[in-house]
């Protein structure tokens, strides 16, 4: 035997990253791909009283996507958009609140502020029409 080996139980760790994925897969979820489009993905918290104890009254937790902090150097950008077709439409980019029983969730888009150094812009622009007969898309406020 090798002074100091510790061995690893790699079948209970399999083991228990099935069950840590099984107890997680109502948070993220991967659907099967078909013949005419991959898999949707879908990562939401957990509905209000769906787990263990809770009662029918509790709050869902919020889904946050971030880039880590950054020390000396920038950060990591967020990137939300649909894929591009190259003959058919590309997909929807959708940002809204749902309905509620008393206020609705409002939006709010905003960018950051600069310790040193101008401020960052806020842009918004509609699409463009490239085949020289249709229009571009139009920005609604």
């Amino acid at each position: 035997s090798i002074s100091d080996f510790h061995q690893v139980d790699k079948q209970g760790l399999v083991l228990d990253l099935i069950s840590a994925l099984q107890a997680q897969h109502r948070r993220f979820k991967i659907d099967a791909n078909s013949d005419t489009s991959s898999g949707d993905v879908k990562v939401t918290s957990a509905a209000s009283g769906s787990w263990v104890n809770a009662p029918a009254t509790s709050a869902t937790g919020a889904v946050r996507v971030a880039s880590g902090d950054a020390f000396g150097g920038n950060s990591g950008d967020i990137e939300v958009k649909s894929g591009s077709s190259d003959i058919a439409t590309s997909g929807a980019v959708r940002i809204g609140t749902s309905d509620a029983g008393a206020q609705a969730g409002g939006i709010s888009i905003a960018s950051g502020t600069s310790t040193l150094g101008a401020g960052s812009s806020l842009d918004m622009a509609a699409g463009t029409a490239s085949d020289g007969v249709s229009v571009g898309g139009g920005v609604g406020l």
